[in-house]
């Protein structure tokens, strides 16, 4: 089994940000191409944070393009959830 990991996106005010856009999409051509394989999809949950207002910065370490432990979180989370289900995840999650 293999899973295909988007990247964050970087501080929007970055000119290397609109190849990462871009990522994801081919990745999913990937992981729809192989057999067993998988794509937690970080780009967009990252996309999605960004949507609902929160500041680049709460969740960048460095302000440009490394997670804080908020940013971790949130990779572990996709990452688990691609791996396991939502509803597993969220049932392991409430204990």
């Amino acid at each position: 089994n293999i899973l295909l990991v988007s990247t964050m996106l970087p501080n929007r005010q970055s000119d290397w940000r609109l190849s990462h856009a871009a990522q994801e999409g081919l990745l999913e051509e990937v992981a729809h191409a192989l057999p067993r394989t998988g794509l937690a999809r970080v780009s967009s949950a990252f996309r999605a944070l960004e949507e609902t207002g929160k500041r680049t910065r709460d969740f960048l370490a460095n302000n440009i393009n490394h997670p804080n432990d908020f940013g971790v979180r949130l990779y572990a989370e996709v990452i688990l959830t691609a791996l396991l289900g939502e509803g597993e995840f969220l049932a392991a999650l409430n204990g």
